[in-house]
């Protein structure tokens, strides 16, 4: 287990007559816990460790006779497991989506062998991949899924979401709560929506669709994608069909000729 000296004050805390040391950070789990509680340092690490496991892979990533499709589930299996990891705890805000979202087109960038250079927009690579955005969807539905079942049960976790004590606040900008983020992104603003076309079963309110050209875009891709795996498959086909017959052909022209020397 891994700590960090606290630099903060420090408390008292003692447990069968001995005192607890109190630390800034531990990894706890594979999980790196804070003495304020925040998330700004576990995502950012997360992000790393997801890279490295795709670095690691980068063979097999990047290897493009084998289809883009099964790739990306081996992305989806191998990295993204490692990248959303107990991300149901996370407090995500306008800065770590953004970081989280440019994860996501990091992975596909080196997938696709794009160069920082072609200056290729986030939505053209989506659409030659064929695919969409789906880390943070992910997480927040992982979210939604372990806020349900911390609500269900009357116990200390739901405690400490739902609590409140008595006091003021501290100076400076209040901290985005955990509630406060869950119930920005379930119940969104219309330029939220409009910016990031959030579309969630669980919300009745909510009604909107998303943006029918890009998605008409995508499956269009993704069609001519599959097209030209079929044409390949089949010319591979056809080139073997034919090599085989050539050397049979060429087989039974020199066994001819063998056994009519013998009968000459």
């Amino acid at each position: 287990m891994h700590k960090t000296k606290l630099n903060t004050e420090q408390c008292d805390l003692k447990t069968g007559g001995q005192s607890v040391e109190q630390v800034d950070s531990f990894n706890y789990l594979g999980r790196l816990i804070t003495s304020d509680g925040r998330s700004e340092k576990e995502i950012p690490r997360r992000i790393g460790m997801a890279k490295t496991t795709f670095e690691k892979m980068g063979v097999i990533f990047r290897n493009r006779k084998l289809p883009l499709e099964t790739r990306l589930k081996i992305l989806n299996t191998y990295v993204m497991s490692v990248l959303t990891y107990c991300s149901e705890t996370w407090t995500i805000n306008v800065t770590d989506e953004a970081r989280l979202e440019a994860a996501e087109m990091w992975f596909l960038r080196r997938m696709l062998r794009i160069p920082w250079t072609a200056h290729e927009t986030n939505d053209s690579v989506l659409i030659r991949a064929g695919t969409e955005r789906r880390l943070l969807m992910t997480m927040r539905t992982r979210q939604a899924a372990f806020f349900g079942h911390i609500i269900k049960k009357s116990q200390l976790e739901n405690l400490v979401i739902t609590g409140k004590f008595d006091g003021k606040k501290g100076p400076g900008r209040p901290r985005t709560r955990y509630l406060t983020s869950l119930k920005k992104w379930l119940h969104p603003t219309a330029d939220e929506y409009r910016s990031r076309c959030f579309i969630h079963r669980w919300i009745a309110p909510v009604h909107h669709k998303c943006d029918p050209n890009k998605s008409n875009q995508r499956q269009t891709a993704r069609r001519d994608r599959q097209r030209s795996d079929r044409a390949r498959h089949l010319t591979t086909t056809i080139v073997v069909v034919v090599v085989t017959f050539y050397v049979a052909l060429t087989l039974s022209l020199i066994l001819c000729n063998r056994f009519r020397s013998q009968t000459d």
